[in-house]
């Protein structure tokens, strides 16, 4: 699955996720770490579980979908539980605005920038395993490191 990422605006951390017939709209909230989604017509929530937690939930309807981990927080990586198993999610090299996903030591998806001056983006998904919310979710981890890197 091919999953393009444009934001709102060029100013913007909001972004529309597109991936054949799914789509996601992601709105980011200015004052903390959280975001409203619309995945496929249906409302989700990431929340994040206090100010320096580094813990983070995509929810639907109050049930968990999908959680991720900081476990450092000078790192780029998260630990990532699905109903299918456990993700990592870390940066592709040191000062690299591109990440991958691995499940079981095996590549599973990629989210990298479409050039260096530009907050478009593409994602790879290789495995089958990797559904569109949760994909919607890895992706929204990256933007949260890119916001980081630009402050």
């Amino acid at each position: 699955m091919i999953i393009s990422a444009e934001p709102d605006n060029p100013f913007s951390w909001d972004f529309f996720l597109k991936a054949g017939e799914h789509q996601a709209f992601l709105d980011k909230k200015w004052s903390s770490e959280q975001c409203d989604l619309l995945i496929d017509g249906e409302l989700y929530r990431i929340r994040k579980h206090g100010p320096g937690s580094g813990q983070w939930t995509l929810e639907r309807e109050g049930e968990v979908i999908v959680s991720g981990r900081k476990p450092n927080a000078f790192r780029r990586k998260f630990d990532v539980t699905t109903a299918s198993g456990t993700l990592v999610l870390t940066s592709e090299w040191a000062l690299s605005r591109s990440f991958i996903v691995a499940q079981d030591g095996e590549l599973a998806a990629t989210i990298r920038p479409n050039g260096p001056m530009t907050r478009k983006a593409t994602m790879e998904v290789m495995s089958t395993d990797v559904k569109f919310p949760v994909a919607v979710f890895l992706f929204w981890l990256v933007v949260l490191v890119w916001r980081r890197q630009s402050s």
